[in-house]
């Protein structure tokens, strides 16, 4: 924090008198973000918000990310590929914020997850405080096919 000084006369001669004193830059919300690093290829994708210092309104935005072979390619437009956003505004608790994918994004998906390719979503959680500062954090969540679950490979012998 910064002080200035301000020059006051007086019928005494002059004195150094604090002015008003400058605050830094606003600082955004303790942020927590939580949730499953795989979760099944449904209607929203969900991830656990708190915020732990202050009240807060928090917004989930994110992209979908089709993994084909090698590279990255995306066979529909890059609007399906965008989740739909999700807000939400609640005292210091964990909530859960499910930005929702759309049609033709999830229908991309699931053709995706059917030909043995993966698909990733990738979540930016925007939280504002009651300051106006904000806080930004990412997950990147994997998505797997419905009714279907991650087993241990078995031990050979």
């Amino acid at each position: 924090m910064r002080i200035r000084l301000a020059v006051a006369l007086s019928f005494a001669g002059l004195l150094l008198v604090p002015a008003v004193a400058s605050s830094g830059p606003t600082l955004g919300p303790d942020l927590d973000l939580t949730g499953a690093q795989k979760q099944e290829a449904g209607n929203r994708v969900a991830v656990k918000v708190a915020c732990q210092d202050q009240v807060c309104t928090a917004t989930a935005t994110g992209r979908i990310q089709l993994l084909r072979g090698r590279s990255a390619t995306t066979a529909v437009s890059k609007g399906a590929l965008r989740l739909k956003p999700a807000t939400m505004t609640d005292p210091a608790k964990f909530f859960r914020l499910k930005p929702g994918l759309k049609k033709a994004g999830l229908k991309a998906v699931r053709k995706t997850l059917r030909k043995g390719n993966r698909a990733k979503v990738k979540i930016t959680v925007t939280a504002t405080g009651v300051n106006g500062g904000t806080t930004v954090k990412k997950k990147t969540v994997e998505l797997k096919p419905v009714g279907f679950h991650f087993r241990e490979p078995r031990a050979a012998g």
